[in-house]
């Protein structure tokens, strides 16, 4: 999960309030998110729906407000919008609110890179709740499958999802560190720029799973120091 720019005003089909996800809003929702889940940041082109950041319905009542606002609409992919609004998450980060930089308040860490059956560590040092709750629906997105707790007991498809979303991971990280390794280990300086440039484009908003991406190249100074420059102002300063 990253931070994610929206893009202004709204669509203009939203203004008659009868449908949320007509055909301009969902070509500005892909063009922000870069066609990626705003939870996970898997890359979505055909399993993705238009999910609601704040709920818009209470006890049966539909705000309308809330259903037809722009700043409310995300692009999602159908297993994160199950995990988020099957157990009521309703208090999470705002990935759009550029005054909080998600990828700086928590951590996402995978450590086991050649095993996807492995759990992945997504943590915090914060203590305010929007953030503890973000922390856990990210851990239960990404570990489903794995042990979390002895209350949660997913259902056998959301088990499989995660297990089939972290071996998307671990492969888009084997792909980073062969570059990484590629870098370090050539001293022909034009190929060794092919290589930076390579890397550069792993650490850009349309890249997949850039939290993870990130927070590798935080875990050792020396690559910190050469890559980190490369990391968009809009997602870690």
């Amino acid at each position: 999960m990253i931070n994610f720019h929206k893009s202004q005003p709204a669509p203009t089909s939203l203004a008659a309030q009868k449908k949320y996800d007509d055909e301009d809003v969902l070509n500005r929702l892909q063009a922000d998110f870069h066609h990626k889940c705003y939870l996970c940041e898997k890359k979505i082109d055909t399993d993705f729906i238009v999910e609601h950041y704040q709920n818009h319905t209470t006890n049966g009542y539909t705000n309308p407000h809330k259903k037809f606002n722009w700043n409310n609409l995300m692009y999602a992919c159908s297993y994160c919008n199950s995990r988020k609004s099957g157990e009521s998450f309703s208090d999470i980060l705002d990935c759009t609110n550029s005054q909080i930089l998600i990828a700086e308040k928590i951590s996402f860490l995978l450590t086991a890179f050649k095993n996807p059956k492995e759990k992945v560590d997504i943590s915090t040092t914060e203590t305010d709740p929007t953030t503890l709750n973000t922390v856990k629906l990210l851990s239960r997105i990404y570990n489903a499958d794995c042990k979390i707790d002895s209350t949660y007991k997913p259902p056998a498809a959301s088990r499989m999802k995660a297990a089939a979303l972290r071996k998307l991971l671990v492969e888009a990280m084997a792909d980073l560190t062969q570059l990484k390794d590629d870098f370090y280990d050539n001293e022909n300086k034009p190929e060794q720029a092919i290589y930076a440039d390579r890397i550069k484009a792993e650490l850009q908003p349309e890249s997949q799973f850039l939290a993870f991406k990130i927070w590798y190249v935080k875990s050792k100074p020396s690559w910190n120091d050469d890559f980190s420059p490369y990391f968009p102002t809009s997602v870690h300063r």
